[in-house]
């Protein structure tokens, strides 16, 4: 099942249909084939009782669907926040329009890897909102460019804080080492010395998704940019 949600500011909704207000918003999840809706208004109080009714319709293998990241959450740390409520119902999360003209689906490891590089990428700044601001000579633009894996770098254990970071949010360990280009059994080792279960059950199902990423990332891979 597919379970639609919706957080949107106050002022979009004054705009009405013609300029992407709610009637858009809701057309869109019901043609992606969400069964039902819930919408939040951000009033500016932080307050969102309609997730938490959407969070109690999922059971196991449904999933949240939503237009963009902007509709789900305000910050990084809201959006990683959200998905870990979702791991722990067993269900996944789908975004419709994320940049470069892509969709984001959890339920695949494409989309954990995408999800787990914007975790990577925010670092100890969890919970901060993300800048609206043109590049500039002053500002430089992030791009996120994942890294060949070549094998078992001599500072693999250095990454041990990003490995177990990355693997709480639910990304996997084929997927950890590609995001951050060590090798899958530094990822292992690092793991079983955290206490966490080894994963080579893994290991035979590796497929390269470095194009899709990169063009995921092309410019500035900031989801949150241009609101």
């Amino acid at each position: 099942m597919l379970i639609g949600y919706l957080n949107l500011p106050l002022d979009q909704l004054s705009g009405g249909a013609a300029n992407g207000g709610l009637s858009d918003q809701q057309n869109a999840l019901l043609a992606a084939g969400a069964s039902k809706l819930f919408i939040d208004i951000d009033i500016g109080t932080g307050a969102a009782p309609q997730l938490d009714l959407a969070l109690a319709e999922l059971r196991s293998g449904d999933a949240m669907i939503t237009v963009s990241v902007h509709t789900l959450a305000r910050t990084i740390d809201g959006l990683l926040s959200v998905n870990t409520k979702l791991v722990a119902r067993e269900a996944s999360l789908r975004v419709l329009q994320m940049p470069g003209g892509l969709t984001l689906d959890t339920a695949t490891s494409e989309g954990r890897a995408i999800l787990g590089a914007l975790a990577l990428m925010n670092g100890i700044n969890m919970g901060a909102p993300m800048p609206v601001v043109a590049p500039s000579a002053q500002q430089e633009p992030m791009v996120f460019q994942p890294s060949r894996s070549r094998g078992r770098p001599a500072t693999a254990g250095s990454r041990a804080g990003e490995v177990t970071h990355l693997h709480a949010q639910g990304v996997r360990a084929v997927d950890i080492a590609a995001t951050l280009g060590i090798g899958r059994a530094s990822v292992y080792r690092i793991l079983s010395q955290g206490g966490v279960e080894d994963e080579s059950a893994e290991r035979g199902a590796v497929t390269s998704r470095s194009a899709n990423i990169a063009s995921a990332a092309k410019g500035r891979f900031d989801p949150f940019n241009g609101r």
